[in-house]
């Protein structure tokens, strides 16, 4: 995953890479990303990626 380069990914742990852009929602205080309505397809973001993650969703709603 080192080798992953992309403006339209971002990693938001150790071993997973998203596309922000498919969120549907992000609970903060739990620190969950979820990707459907149903809340079924989720990802846990580590306490290092919180902060990239919330930039890059308030660049994008800005």
């Amino acid at each position: 995953m080192n080798q992953v380069d992309s403006k339209h990914l971002l990693k938001v742990n150790q071993s997973t890479l998203i596309n922000p852009k498919a969120i549907q929602e992000f609970n903060r205080k739990e620190r969950i990303v979820y990707f459907d309505a149903n809340r079924e397809i989720k990802v846990t973001v580590s306490y290092r990626k919180i902060k990239s993650l919330v930039d890059f969703l308030e660049k994008e709603n800005h």
